[in-house]
Parts: structure tokens; sequence; C-alpha cells
């Protein structure tokens, strides 16, 4: 794999700085580079929160204000404070602490390659009404801030007066290592060691309602539609039925009632497997997501993939193809993985590349817009192995590919 960004600011070594406080054991960092600046910042342990807190320090640096997030024990944020915290909490946040660190970071005594001119232009960092030197002193006091995603490849960033004229604007490429200071190598190891020590924490609620279901010719068969990637045959789309309760009263005997509920107990696995673990509740009457390997397989296999909602017990075998085809091998309960990559903010596509007999080969396209990336990953599945809930699945894994450059994966299925 070829893809890669590279950054410009490389790390030899930890800071040492007489004067600065240590940092606290208990924090991680969300990269090598977090973990730099905040040994120059001197991030002590008063400071840390607990494992599970999240919290805002606003420290400062040369005078100016500092911006220090900690969530769940790991600092996954340090930059100037440039932007008001009524602004932060959304997709657009990957871009409010883009600048932020970019901004802070050329101001720290960090290991460079080239002067801080020469990293902005390879970066292909521009501005508009000002130069670099003017972000670090940017608040958003009087202006309303516009973040423009220009095609999928570049950020827009413009600070705006209140008759919409642009005062200052910054703009840069989608990149996975420029939005976060890393290279492929960090990428890579961060992603794996992320996919194994992942807590998964389940959670099989489904709130969908019946408005939201494409009704089909099959009984008891409902699609909630999603989006397609590049074909049609690779969306993420789920797949429902309707269960009655198990508790339902005697009274209610409407035929359409007992109409849905042959259609539900003609999916034995389920009920098998329910029967197989009796501390679990009751099942209310709603939507569920289809799970029969027998009469559903591809649908059932969709729905294992994209959602980390259906309870089994498989693992998958997973050979990660890294950058310069550095091969790795993990296994991981699948739950665990799907789970990781949604937390991640990743929408999920399933589609079916090879198909003979009961063997399947799935596609699953992790892909995160704002970021600028995708993960593919290609999973062996029989369909045969699907009832027991339990077993292991071979897949491939390639990360951090540019949304860019995805296209180029299409090109080469097709040859």
């Amino acid at each position: 794999m070829t893809f890669r960004h590279l950054t410009s600011i490389l790390f030899a070594s930890l800071w040492t700085l007489s004067g600065s406080t240590a940092i606290a054991s208990s924090l991680d960092f969300a990269t090598d580079q977090l973990g730099m600046m905040a040994k120059i910042i001197g991030i002590d342990a008063s400071n840390a929160p607990a494992d599970d807190a999240d919290t805002t320090i606003i420290t400062t640096y040369k005078t100016l204000p500092v911006r220090v997030d900690i969530n769940d024990g790991a600092v996954s944020h340090i930059g100037y404070r440039i932007f008001d915290d009524a602004l932060r909490g959304g997709p657009n946040d990957v871009v409010f602490n883009f600048l932020e660190r970019y901004a802070l970071a050329a101001d720290m005594p960090l290991k460079r390659e080239k002067p801080v001119n020469a990293m902005l232009a390879e970066d292909q960092i521009t501005f508009e009404g000002g130069d670099f030197s003017r972000l670090k002193r940017m608040n958003t006091d009087g202006y309303s801030i516009s973040v423009n995603n220009l095609n999928g490849r570049q950020y827009r960033v413009s600070w705006n007066t209140p008759d919409e004229q642009t005062e200052y604007a910054v703009s840069f490429p989608i990149s996975y290592d420029l939005l976060h200071g890393t290279g492929m190598v960090e990428n890579e190891r961060r992603l794996l060691n992320g996919l194994t020590s992942h807590i998964n924490k389940p959670d099989n609620s489904v709130s969908v309602t019946r408005p939201q279901l494409l009704p089909t010719w099959n009984i008891n068969y409902y699609i909630l539609p999603g989006n397609s990637y590049y074909t049609d045959a690779l969306t993420t789309n789920k797949y429902y039925r309707f269960v009655i309760s198990d508790t339902i009263s005697a009274g209610k005997t409407a035929d359409l009632i007992e109409s849905v509920k042959k259609a539900a107990e003609s999916q034995p696995d389920k009920a098998d497997h329910e029967k197989q673990n009796p501390a679990k509740p009751a099942r209310q009457s709603g939507f569920e997501l289809i799970y029969n390997s027998s009469v559903y397989p591809v649908e059932s296999m969709a729905n294992l993939l994209t959602t980390g909602k259906i309870d089994n017990d498989f693992i998958l075998d997973i050979k990660h193809i890294g950058y310069d085809f550095n091969y790795q091998n993990i296994s991981v309960p699948l739950n665990q993985a799907i789970d990781y990559f949604i937390k991640k903010n990743c929408e999920v596509f399933f589609g079916i590349s090879q198909h003979k007999n009961d063997v399947y080969t799935c596609v699953v396209i992790f892909r995160n817009i704002p970021e600028g990336y995708c993960h593919t990953m290609r999973v062996t599945i029989d369909s045969n192995d699907l009832e027991s809930r339990s077993g292991r699945f071979p897949a491939r894994l390639t990360s951090f590919i540019p949304i860019s450059k995805i296209s180029n994966l299409f090109g080469e299925n097709k040859r």
C-alpha cells in the first residue's frame, strides 16, 4: 500500500524539561505527538481525571490560552484555544482540533525536518486575510465560523463578519495523518492496539419504527434503507422482522398478530439460541434484526458485520495488510471489532464479492468522511457456521485508505 501523507513533525525521543511537572502515569495519549506536547506543557497528576471521566483543562503557553481535552483517561487534544466550546461536540471537532494543535505544535520545540514555512507548503495549508502567524491569535468573538468540505478533498475554515465578509480563512487537505499529526506506522500500531484492547459495551437495543422500514413481498421481512458506496450492492442497509412478546395477553388474538407470530416462529435458530440462554429476559414485541442463516444468510451476515448487535461468540482472525506490506495477525471477538469501528465514527458498508456453494466472501468498508479515510475488510464466511453463533472467520484488513483513493480498489476488483 502506497497511500500516505508524510507528516513533517518527527519525534526522536521524549523531551525532558527541567522544572516541568511529571505526566500522570494514569494518562494515555491519542497520538505520540500529544504525548510530546503534554510533556512540554507539564500536565501533572492533579490534572488527571478518573479513567472513565472526561474533562477539559485550560492552561497557557507563551501567554496564550491552551485547551487540553482528556477523554476516557487519555489526552485526546492539546492546542491553542481558538474555538469556543459552543461550537464543539459535533463532526467539526476534528477540524477545530487540527487547527488548534497545528498552531501550538509549530510554536513548540519539537524536532522537525523542515522549518515551519516549508512544513506549511508541504502540508498544502493556505491562508486568506493573513498568514499562519495570525491563526493562534484568532477566536470566535464577533465571527461566525464556516467549515466547508470541498469535494471530500479539502477543508476550508473561515471567520466571517456579521455582514458575511470573510475576515480570515484556512484551507488544507482532508488527510488523516495531517489532521492528527501522525504517520502510517503509528496509525496502524494504534489501530491494532485499539482493536484488541477495546472494551465492548453491548447494546442490543433496536430503536426502529414501522414508518422507517420498507416492506417486501416476503412475509415479515423489512429493510431499513441506508446509503450505498460506488455500487448498489455495497450498502449500509439493515434487515428486520417483527416479533411478538413472549408474554402477550390472551385477549390479543387478532389475525395480524397471529400471522406475525407464525412468521416469527418460522425462524428456529433464534428461538433455539434463546432456549439455550434461559437467563435472558423475555422478548418484547417489536422489530429486531434478522438472523436466520437457513432462510436469509446474506441478510444475517449483513446485520452481523455492520451492527455489532447480534449476540454471538464469533472470532475474527484478522490479517492486517500494513504499510510497506507489513503483515500482522490478530484475533478479536467479532462484535468487539465492529463496535470499535463504529465508536470511531465509521459508517459501515456491506457487500458480497464472491459466493461459491455456501462460502461467501464479504466486503466490509468502514468509512469516516470527516477524517477522510476508509478501512476495508474481507471476511470469509461459510453460512453453515452461522447457526451455532460461534466459530472463527478469517479476515483481511487494509487500513487508512484515503477516500480519494478508494476507487482504485474497485478498479482492481474489476480487473
